[in-house]
């Protein structure tokens, strides 16, 4: 029973770490910084300002990416900020992408915009609380569903896009096609993020070729992306954030489907 003292034992290995040491400040400060951006999208949202949204929710994807990074150079992982990401990655990629599209579409087609942005947005935690709960025991080379930072940043550069080059000759897409295609890729997402299709984690392979278009690649979405509200709207390259996440889950998600990859096979016995 507690009797009102503190206990100052130490904590067993086995006990979870809360990340109280200096190091691990900064992932956590990072990934504080995801969640405000994730609000900050939310109320710029509800501003009316949809672009804006959808930019900050795409500034919120680089940040995810790089608490992680930030602590495993420091070697900073841990329980506490596994956490902390999960609860900031349910309000930026699941909850900020849903108000986004609640203010632009809520108004002409409610009962579907609502139900299937509630759907996304249940399916966001699912998935979630899976991975916290499976994440440790599957190892740093794969995920299982879709990650919710994926379909965050597919959804919205789709938006950002349609939104830059409405009216071109070449785009076939407009907003008001947007309102019956968003619905159903949440819809797609949601089944995705809960199911257990495989795809490769962004780690050095043994193609040099690949190698360079993955780091080529990622430091120009991080230009795009950190400094998309100094540029005029024809320099933002939303249409290069799109190009990136389709062919990521869909080269990626093919050659680890091909290959063979289950869930299964990456369990403990207990597990499965």
């Amino acid at each position: 029973m507690h009797d009102g003292k503190h206990n100052h034992a130490r904590p067993t290995a086995s006990e979870p770490r809360l990340g109280v040491h200096s190091r691990f400040l900064a992932p956590n400060l990072i990934t504080c910084a995801n969640l405000a951006l994730g609000c900050l999208s939310v109320v710029v949202s509800f501003q009316g300002n949809t672009t804006a949204a959808g930019w900050l929710i795409v500034m919120a994807v680089l940040f995810d990416k790089l608490d992680g990074t930030v602590a495993r150079l420091l070697n900073a992982s841990s329980e506490f900020g596994e956490q902390l990401d999960s609860f900031s990655d349910f309000l930026a990629f699941g909850v900020a992408p849903a108000v986004l599209f609640f203010k632009l579409f809520g108004a002409d087609s409610p009962v579907i915009t609502y139900s299937c942005g509630i759907l996304y947005v249940i399916a966001c935690a699912l998935r979630l609380a899976k991975f916290n709960v499976l994440g440790v025991r599957l190892g740093r080379d794969y995920f299982f569903g879709m990650p919710t930072p994926v379909a965050g940043s597919l959804i919205v550069s789709l938006y950002l896009t349609v939104a830059k080059h409405e009216g071109a000759a070449w785009l076939p897409l407009s907003l008001d096609t947007l309102s019956y295609l968003v619905p159903i890729m949440q819809n797609i997402f949601a089944l995705w993020m809960v199911s257990d299709l495989p795809l490769p984690k962004l780690r050095p392979r043994a193609s040099k070729l690949v190698n360079a278009y993955q780091t080529v690649s990622v430091a120009l979405i991080y230009l795009i992306g950190l400094t998309w509200f100094l540029l005029p709207d024809e320099l933002r390259l939303p249409e290069f954030l799109l190009f990136s996440s389709v062919l990521y889950i869909s080269v990626g998600g093919t050659w680890a489907y091909a290959k063979g990859i289950r869930l299964t096979d990456m369990l403990p016995e207990s597990d499965r």
